[in-house]
């Protein structure tokens, strides 16, 4: 599980700093939307990169919005709610 989360944290920070241009890191405190700006379409994106880059399928059907608050919060969530491919 804390090899996942880990995974999943420095997988997501790669792709966050791609896709949304970003010229400094991103770390697990970094707020996603309101720090960085992420919209619900981009998060959507992040969540199938994820799947591709880590081999997993997340499941979001009970996600919520305040659960993506931050980098952290969101590796919470998709640790907790990933299975294989």
């Amino acid at each position: 599980m804390v090899e996942l989360r880990q995974q999943v944290v420095s997988s997501m920070s790669d792709l966050l700093v791609r896709m949304l241009r970003l010229d400094r890191p991103v770390t697990e405190a970094s707020q996603l939307e309101e720090e960085l700006g992420m919209s619900s379409s981009q998060g959507v994106q992040l969540i199938l990169d994820l799947e591709r880059d880590l081999s997993i399928m997340i499941d979001v059907e009970d996600l919520e919005q305040e659960e993506l608050a931050t980098v952290g919060e969101l590796a919470d969530y998709i640790t907790a709610h990933a299975t294989p491919q």
